[in-house]
Formats: structure tokens, C-alpha cells, sequence
């Protein structure tokens, strides 16, 4: 008997996790999902909503907040621990999906800030229903 799709998933997504300032591919991911490429693609869609990238950069970018208000690292040192090899491109995407910018959102706590698109992410292991509602999606 072998492991169902969604703890397939689910495996790539805890992989996601422990590994978010490394460099993962759509390769390494199917892999750890034991999947074709194309099927795993399709299976994460399907179970997430959103394809593996945009799930994996969300993943980054909420990680990127809770580093901000959470510790005193600089923004070049949070933007290489979650995974950019460029502040800039950091940056711009940190603005692009927030709102602000990351030294505005660490001046503000984190607070009052609403999401400029709506969705939202699987992060752990359980049930979809429960924990779709702990982070908002807005990664590009």
C-alpha cells in the first residue's frame, strides 16, 4: 500500500519548509513526491490551489514577515535566508505582494497592512480546511 497523493504533497511542502533558503526545483520536488514532473505539477494545483513556484515563493515571502518583526537581521540577511540570491529581487517582490516594503513592514510590526490579493496557503501537515487559513497568499 503505498502513500496517498495528499501526503505526497505534503511531504514536498515540509521539504519546502526545512529547506527555504535553499535552491529547490520542480525536479527535486517531484522527486520527493515520487511523481512525474507533469503529474506532481498537476496533483500540487490541485491539492494547493496554486502551482509548486508561486506556493514555494508565498512560503518565502511569510517567512520573510516573521523574520522582520522577529528578529533584528538585516534585510539583506533575512532576504538570503529565505531563499533570494538578490535584495532587489527580494524587494520587489516582498513590495509587490505586501504593499510596503520590507523596512517599512518591520517599522509598522508587521501590523495594519492588508494583503493586496486574496488566497491562501496549505503550511503543514492536517487538514486542508484548517490550515488554509493561517497565511495569505500574495506572492507573485
Amino acid at each position: 500500500m503505498g502513500i496517498s497523493i495528499e501526503q505526497s504533497i505534503e511531504r514536498v511542502i515540509v521539504a519546502m519548509q526545512e529547506n527555504l533558503g535553499e535552491r529547490i526545483t520542480i525536479d527535486d520536488m517531484a522527486k520527493i513526491a515520487l511523481f512525474s514532473k507533469f503529474h506532481f505539477c498537476r496533483a500540487f494545483r490541485v491539492y494547493t490551489g496554486m502551482s509548486p513556484a508561486r506556493f514555494l515563493s508565498a512560503l518565502r515571502l511569510q517567512e520573510a514577515k516573521h523574520l522582520l518583526v522577529s528578529t533584528s537581521l538585516s534585510v539583506a540577511e533575512i532576504s538570503n535566508q529565505v531563499g533570494y540570491t538578490s535584495v532587489g529581487t527580494f524587494t520587489t517582490r516582498f513590495s509587490s505582494s505586501v504593499g510596503v516594503t520590507p523596512g517599512a513592514f518591520r517599522a509598522q510590526g508587521g501590523r495594519n497592512l492588508r494583503p493586496r490579493t486574496g488566497g491562501h496557503l496549505v503550511l503543514s501537515k492536517g487538514s486542508r480546511a484548517a490550515i488554509r487559513t493561517r497565511v495569505s497568499v500574495n506572492a507573485p
